[in-house]
Formats: C-alpha cells, sequence, structure tokens
C-alpha cells in the first residue's frame, strides 16, 4: 500500500495514490492507536483542528495536538453587535450577517461579539430580512438614524439552547494522528 504526505504552503494534505487498494478512508487514532470516533477531518492546517461531533450532534473543534476542545466558530461575522428593528434596543434581538451573510450552519457552536455563551443554530432557524434601526453596542444602545438594510438576520435568543452547553469531555490520549487503513 503507498502512501503520501503532499507539503502545500502551510497545509498538510493526506492523499492516497491510485494504486492503493481498500476505503482509502481517513480515520483519526490517538498515541495508544485508539480510532477517535466522531471526528471529521481530511487535511490538516499545521496547528489547525479537526471538526468534533458530540452526543447532541452539535460540532465543535478538536485540536489533534493537545485534544483541546473550543466553538466550531468564534465571533463568526454577524454583525458588530445585536440589531434591533425598533430605535431603542427593545424587542427582538438578531445577528445580521456580513455580506454575503454567513451564519454558522445548523448545529454548529458558536459564540458571538464579547458574550461567552456557547450558542448553536438549531435546524429550523430560517434567515429572516429586517431593517435595523438600533444596535446593542459595547458603549450601550446606538440608534442607526436614518435606518438601514435591508439585511439578511437570525433571531439571536433562538441561538442559545435550553441546557448551557460545555465542550464534550474526551478519554483519548494526545497526539491524534491521521490513518488511511
Amino acid at each position: 500500500m503507498s502512501r503520501a504526505v503532499v507539503i502545500v504552503g502551510a497545509a498538510l494534505a493526506f492523499s492516497a495514490f491510485p494504486q492503493v487498494k481498500g476505503s482509502g478512508t481517513l480515520v483519526w487514532k490517538d498515541a495508544t492507536g485508539a480510532i477517535v470516533t466522531d471526528v471529521d477531518g481530511r487535511t490538516l492546517d499545521v496547528g489547525g483542528a479537526l471538526n468534533l461531533r458530540d452526543s447532541n450532534g452539535y460540532f465543535w473543534k478538536i485540536y489533534p495536538s493537545n485534544l483541546r476542545v473550543t466553538v466550531e466558530q468564534q465571533n463568526p461575522a454577524l454583525g458588530s453587535w445585536q440589531a434591533f428593528t425598533s430605535t431603542d434596543c427593545t424587542g427582538i434581538a438578531y445577528f445580521i450577517g456580513s455580506s454575503p451573510p454567513n451564519f454558522p450552519p445548523p448545529r454548529v457552536t458558536f459564540t458571538a461579539l464579547d458574550d461567552p455563551t456557547i450558542r448553536v443554530r438549531p435546524d429550523d432557524l430560517a434567515e429572516e430580512v429586517i431593517t435595523r434601526c438600533s444596535a446593542m453596542t459595547d458603549s450601550g444602545c446606538r440608534r442607526v438614524d436614518p435606518c438601514d438594510g435591508p439585511y439578511a438576520a437570525i433571531r439571536a435568543a433562538d441561538t442559545v439552547p435550553p441546557k448551557p452547553l460545555t465542550p464534550p469531555t474526551l478519554s483519548y490520549v494526545a497526539p491524534l494522528h491521521p490513518e488511511l487503513p
């Protein structure tokens, strides 16, 4: 069986030559050789992270060198702060997307600007189109005059799970390494 590790810039890409027999599916193992389940990653940036699915079906980042688990996206581009359709930061708070909107997909864990709450977008949380008339900033409510938009938005309160989320605890031994069976 032939295997190749191709170095491309600062990234390692794992690929098999065409003569490789078998499934060619990349698996990850810990330092003891145990197969790590619920981890996906076919390329690995140097110092980068893999995707880990927890028992709730939520996705996290896991760093193979030390098994540190973090939210999948920290402070994704959800606009600067929570936006409101009212002029005084009351009513429904929204996250507005940058252009084009890049909200985390459902089940992907994330945090928002200046808020350590671990959030996840539910499967059925669709984008809405809003006009922003105020925004909660780090210095308080800021009126947007004239109102601007339209913006693609998701309701901020709907991204907070009923039970607080914490990163999963793992029983594997660092570091993880990739193998082709």
